[in-house]
């Protein structure tokens, strides 16, 4: 699949690494999306299929969670939990998971890291729209999708 860099209204896009402001110096760090998965040598592996993982994980969580009538419940994700549920991740994955997650446009969240190195992340129905991604290629095409129609039609 070829990955393209998508311009729409309001300079909204979704590409390799996140928007910069000039000027842009040596102290600058360029955070790199998932879309870089596929053109950073190694990252697919190290970066795109962990996310994936976590994401499908996020996705169960917010499906299973309970249904009240009166409220819609909160969703809670701690880093110990999902290093329970998929002990395949790195420690290092885990991590780095919030910022992962802060990079990509279309994944709402809000959490807070913890003083013993560990983070809870909310899982909000911003996941939902991935439930149907299987692979990398599928979750770049749906964040695009994603982006331009947000574009198209601001709130």
């Amino acid at each position: 699949m070829r990955v393209q860099r998508v311009r729409v209204p309001e300079s909204a896009s979704y590409g390799f690494t996140l928007p910069m402001r000039a000027p842009i110096d040596e102290g600058h760090r360029v955070r790199l999306t998932i879309a870089a998965s596929l053109a950073v040598p190694g990252m697919r592996l190290a970066v795109g299929e962990p996310y994936l993982q976590a994401l499908r994980h996020m996705i169960d969580l917010y499906t299973n969670r309970p249904i009240h009538s009166d409220k819609v419940p909160t969703v809670i994700l701690l880093s110990s939990d999902l290093t329970a549920a998929l002990p395949s991740l790195k420690p290092w994955f885990v991590k780095v998971l919030p910022d992962l997650l802060l990079n990509e446009p279309a994944i709402v969240t809000n959490g807070a890291h913890l003083g013993d190195g560990s983070w809870e992340r909310e899982v909000t129905r911003s996941v939902w729209q991935y439930r149907h991604v299987r692979t990398v290629e599928d979750y770049i095409a749906k964040t695009i999708e994603i982006v331009t129609a947000e574009a198209a039609n601001p709130r």
